[in-house]
């Protein structure tokens, strides 16, 4: 049985994807963007209106079943989404047996698709960018903990066993091998008990100490993450120095230079934001750098793909987000995800040398 999705506010996800991918047409995706009452682009229920008219008459073209109960339904829906108060960017599914609404805030412009499939090529990149992590602000007068959910960033106390700045870590252990050392006094140095001698260069010493100081934010933060991702804010030295002291196993590679001491939460969650997409695109870009040494592919043909995939064929797809025949490539990708396959949205027309879609073969 194909499970039924019956939200209004709910962000996609890679999950989401999937399970709109098991439902088969007519299929309704109708877009809107983000609205603000006075923004002099139309009001909020103008377009939810205009674009409900636009899906009832495609669907009444189709002359299929159930076609009127779908239209019934998106009415209904539109309708808890029309407060008058504006909004973000929403999406709204429809299928016989299922309505939802998820909050898009990517969509840039109108938009209604009625066909076999959902329109879900939109949305495969901000599905599967990360939407949820720590964000770790670096700096050796400041350390700054913030929670990053959804655009949005909230402020944390740093927990009891990280130190606030360098100069607190002086509470903590030192290194041994960047503490003062003593000689023993010779007889020239009078009743002086020892010689006080530096044991390496200033330099060297700072960084063993900013080392130490990493480490230690490092073990106090261990707790508090439990293993969700970290994206690390600071000067470009000081992060790569951090990256060497940590031991822990899930930071993220994109990250934030600049001194974060003073950055406000719209700052911190604008830059963690930008930080999400790159984490994405990095990932896309090293699976796809795989691609040429890879020999069962299929490239450039989105009904081979097509087909593969309905066959429990395809291990992972590559599609351009902005490529042709977007309906034939969109039927790739709902297809791919439906039986089990990776997909990865990659930005542009084509793929470096592939066209706008490949995919890797299991067999």
């Amino acid at each position: 049985m194909i499970p039924t999705i019956n939200n209004t506010s709910k962000y996609l996800n890679l999950e989401d994807l999937k399970l709109l991918s098991r439902h088969t047409g007519p299929c309704v995706t109708m877009s809107i963007p983000g609205y603000q009452p006075g923004a002099g682009a139309g009001t909020r229920h103008a377009h939810l209106r205009h674009l409900t008219q636009t899906s009832a008459e495609k669907l009444g073209h189709l002359n299929r079943p159930k076609t009127g109960e779908m239209v019934a339904a998106l009415e209904l829906l539109a309708g808890t989404l029309d407060d008058g108060h504006g909004g973000p960017g929403v999406t709204l599914f429809c299928a016989p047996g299922l309505t939802a609404a998820y909050e898009t805030p990517g969509v840039r412009a109108d938009a209604v698709t009625v066909g076999d499939w959902f329109d879900l090529l939109p949305f495969v990149a901000a599905a599967q960018t990360p939407s949820q992590f720590f964000v770790l602000g670096l700096s050796r007068n400041q350390v700054r903990l913030f929670r990053y959910l959804r655009g949005k960033a909230e402020a944390l106390a740093l927990p009891a066993g990280v130190p606030l700045s360098l100069e607190a870590a002086g509470a903590f252990d030192e290194p041994e091998h960047t503490m003062n050392s003593h000689s023993p006094a010779g007889p020239s140095v009078g009743s002086l008990r020892g010689v006080r001698f530096a044991s390496s260069g200033d330099q060297d010493s700072n960084v063993e100490y900013l080392r130490h100081f990493f480490g230690l934010v490092d073990r106090g933060l261990k707790e508090t993450l439990k293993g969700e991702p970290l994206f690390l804010a600071g000067v470009q030295e000081e992060l790569s120095l951090y990256r060497k002291a940590a031991k822990y196993p899930h930071i993220l590679e994109s990250e934030c230079p600049g001194n974060p001491e003073h950055s406000s939460l719209d700052q911190v969650a604008k830059h963690a934001a930008a930080g999400a997409v790159r984490e994405y695109r990095l990932a896309a870009d090293r699976a796809l750098g795989a691609l040429p040494e890879i020999r069962d592919k299929i490239a450039g043909d989105p009904d081979g793909v097509f087909l593969a995939a309905n066959q429990g064929r395809v291990r992972q797809i590559f599609v351009a987000e902005e490529g042709a025949p977007e309906e034939k490539l969109n039927a790739a990708v709902v297809e791919g995800f439906r039986t089990g396959a990776d997909v990865f949205a990659y930005e542009g027309r084509e793929l470096p040398g592939f066209g706008a879609i490949a995919a890797v073969l299991r067999y």
